[in-house]
């Protein structure tokens, strides 16, 4: 009876009712909806099902654009156990383009529960990405050849076609590819927070989660309360300096030096790398491989460049992968490539696939003058050369996508308070950057995790432990000593 009195009331006066369905909007503008939810995974072979909540909110796709489209973002909220709940915990994932929802699932499922005691733990899923509004990869239109070795110059120029076809197809399908940038992705956080109804967030994440922990600093300083980062790295540190990686290697010889048994076989592991590399780039390596769809045999040629990116890409991330290396190298040495061919074929797929996300938000984040200089006089200088930041910023500049600009680059100067976590064994984000980003957060206690790769947070269970005593106020000790790396070794027949 009361609806029906309503309508028909507003039904005689329309403005009225316009006017209240435009408050109503107005109580809600991101469009919130929250609902019952539960969140199932599968470990150690058995369904684990969580309590949840499945909520999702509208932000225009690109603010900068008055006739911008709408887009939906999703999240998971694991609600509080406390009955004091502080500010809402969000997990920012890596990447970009990883999904903050699935990583509620996965080894770092444990730190997600035990932050429910301090406040509502949220696993988002940025624009772009997972349950939020996705545009799904766009498969290469060139691939790169088995049968040949690589020149970084073949490799650029596939990988740009590939990356104009990417955003042209998508461009057609109706995305604005100019909204698919850290700045945008930092501004979802803020009206995540609006939607939301609470003053502050805080926020926990890892590599790329680093770089827009740091984005949202800087434009929302107002709206953080505590920060949990591990693999570091600002906006600016988007391009790597190719000495960083070097360092690495540096330290990973010194490592085998230090070992009887892997000086044995290891004397001068980076001159080791020098004289294989040499070989190679001099004389390609072609071996028979059997193609386990066809089952028929194929060509794959092996000269620097593959050797380069397999370890950019994939060796030099963690110590578990990283351990393998020096045997690789003894093993090209004395004529074995049959391994290093099958990682060859992998890396010459992965080197051309097209990520939305990571296409266009490592484009747009561009990089200064000054350190495009420095990088490329590294290259020359060092064994994995440009491989570091493959393919930028070298296609950066043809795909007609805007830098966001040196100062939206910048490391922030924050008060705020928490925790830094640094692995000495990470190939992908490293150290030294790492400590000039620490000299800008006076609050923030900084954590180095010896031995440990780029995945921090699964690296050992001390390590939610220790965040564990942090928020709950404790002293927290400055060093995590993880065991160290066993370097695989020739055997001997």
């Amino acid at each position: 009876m009361i609806i029906l009195f309503i309508l028909k009331y507003f039904a005689c006066f329309p403005i009225l009712g316009l006017l209240l369905i435009t408050s109503l909007s107005q109580l809600n503008p991101f469009n919130l909806s929250i609902k019952p939810y539960t969140y199932s995974f599968e470990m150690d072979n058995r369904k684990v099902e969580i309590p949840a909540e499945m909520g999702s909110f509208e932000v225009k796709e690109n603010r900068q654009n008055p006739n911008s489209r709408t887009i939906k973002l999703s999240f998971v909220r694991f609600k509080s156990t406390s009955a004091k709940a502080g500010s809402p915990m969000v997990y920012l994932a890596g990447g970009p383009g990883g999904s903050g929802i699935n990583a509620a699932g996965g080894p770092r499922h444990d730190i997600f529960m035990a932050l429910r005691e301090f406040g509502d733990v949220i696993a988002f899923d940025q624009r772009g990405t997972g349950l939020s509004d996705f545009f799904t990869p766009c498969k290469p239109i060139r691939k790169l050849p088995l049968d040949s070795a690589l020149s970084m110059k073949e490799l650029l120029r596939i990988m740009e076609v590939n990356a104009k076809n990417a955003i042209s197809t998508y461009k057609k399908s109706g995305m604005d590819v100019e909204g698919y940038n850290i700045l945008q992705n930092a501004d979802d956080l803020e009206d995540l927070r609006l939607a939301l109804g609470v003053s502050k967030l805080s926020l926990w994440g890892i590599s790329f989660g680093s770089q827009l922990a740091f984005t949202f600093i800087n434009r929302h300083p107002g709206s953080v309360d505590k920060v949990i980062l591990a693999a570091l790295e600002a906006p600016l540190d988007n391009i790597k300096y190719p000495f960083e990686v070097q360092g690495l290697l540096q330290k990973v010889d010194t490592i085998l030096k230090s070992d009887p048994a892997t000086n044995t076989y290891y004397p001068d592991f980076l001159g080791l790398m020098k004289t294989v590399l040499n070989k190679l780039e001099a004389n390609p390596v072609t071996v028979l491989l059997t193609n386990q769809k066809t089952t028929l045999e194929e060509k794959v040629v092996i000269g620097k460049l593959e050797i380069q990116l397999i370890l950019s890409y994939f060796l030099l991330k963690s110590p578990q992968t990283l351990r393998q290396v020096p045997l690789l190298f003894y093993n090209m040495n004395n004529g074995h490539f049959q391994q290093v061919a099958s990682m060859a074929v992998r890396i010459k797929d992965a080197a051309v696939n097209i990520e939305p996300m990571a296409l266009q938000t490592d484009a747009m984040t561009g990089v200064d003058a000054a350190r495009i200089k420095a990088v490329k006089k590294q290259a020359e200088m060092t064994l994995l050369g440009r491989t570091t930041n493959y393919p930028f910023p070298d296609i950066s500049k043809n795909l007609g996508l805007k830098d966001i600009g040196k100062k939206e680059r910048r490391t922030p100067q924050s008060a705020v308070n928490g925790l830094f976590f640094s692995g000495t064994l990470d190939g992908r984000t490293f150290l030294p950057a790492a400590k000039k980003i620490k000299g800008n957060f006076p609050n923030v206690q900084h954590v180095i995790i010896e031995n440990a790769g780029h995945d921090m947070f699964e690296a050992s269970p001390k390590v939610k432990d220790l965040i564990i005593s942090y928020m709950r106020g404790e002293q927290v000790e400055s060093t995590i000593l993880l065991p160290p790396v066993k370097f695989l070794l020739p055997v001997m027949q």
